[in-house]
């Protein structure tokens, strides 16, 4: 899916491959989260990832060799599918998976709605060229199969009420506040809003997003309150931030019944 020399983080690969469901559920103790990361350790010792790097908060990076990123781009064939900066592509109709590097024109190379099949769209990096369109956020325009999108800037219009399937958004943007239709989607496992530095505010709902694992709120530097009930949350793993407060529902005991791993930021 990536460009190589990618820097890869850990948790947003298992993020992923909870979302495309590469991670088989089984019973037993261990949850989707516990057996991606057995699979990442079981894929580094078989040399699959390398210059694994512990950073001092507990992120873990790496990379893909360049010959074993050929052979999953081969395996891959159609089924995935990159745009090259500022190059005409026609898109096949079998992608499942596509990445948007920045540079791109995004008009002049997606028509989402003539792909059923995809299931993740990632747009790489901080700004996008949308042409003439002062608002790119006809792009959700997508198929209601979606299951995972990464929108850089210029998408804090964007509405997700008919994408029942999603289950991994991240987004980067300038946005103040996250739209209340987020809340509905029920299948979500991942909410990644790390540096949306100016967000403010989070969905009152989200207490309603039971399958939720994973919300990174790093760098969110403007964000001065929590939504009520996220003690509800009893499948969340990862939550960077918790800022308490003195309503109902917004104080630190919230945390008590929580599985938290990782760093947690408490103000």
């Amino acid at each position: 899916m990536f460009p190589k020399d990618t820097v890869m983080e850990k948790d947003d690969l298992i993020a992923l491959w909870m979302a495309n469901g590469f991670i088989p559920r089984r019973r037993g103790p261990l949850d989707l989260h516990d057996k991606g990361c057995e699979i990442f350790s079981e894929l580094t010792r078989r040399s699959f990832f390398q210059e694994v790097d512990e950073k001092l908060d507990g992120t873990v990076t790496c990379k893909m060799h360049d010959l074993i990123h050929d052979l999953a781009t081969l395996i891959m064939g159609h089924e995935g599918c990159m745009i090259e900066p500022n190059e005409r592509l026609e898109i096949p109709e079998t992608a499942r998976h596509l990445l948007v590097p920045y540079s791109s024109s995004l008009p002049k190379v997606m028509d989402l709605t003539k792909l059923p099949a995809l299931r993740s769209l990632i747009l790489h990096g901080e700004r996008f060229d949308t042409g003439d369109l002062s608002d790119p956020s006809h792009l959700i325009s997508v198929p209601k199969y979606m299951k995972v999108l990464h929108f850089g800037h210029g998408f804090s219009n964007v509405g997700f009420e008919s994408l029942k399937h999603l289950r991994y958004l991240r987004l980067n943007d300038s946005m103040r506040t996250l739209p209340e239709s987020t809340s509905s989607l029920h299948n979500l496992q991942t909410l990644n809003l790390h540096s949306c530095s100016k967000l403010e505010m989070l969905p009152k709902g989200m207490k309603h997003l039971k399958n939720l694992r994973y919300l990174d709120l790093r760098f969110c530097d403007s964000l001065t309150c929590m939504p009520a009930g996220l003690g509800q949350l009893t499948c969340l793993r990862k939550l960077s931030k918790f800022i308490v407060g003195k309503d109902n529902g917004c104080g630190i005991d919230e945390l008590k019944e929580l599985a938290l791993e990782g760093e947690l930021s408490i103000t």
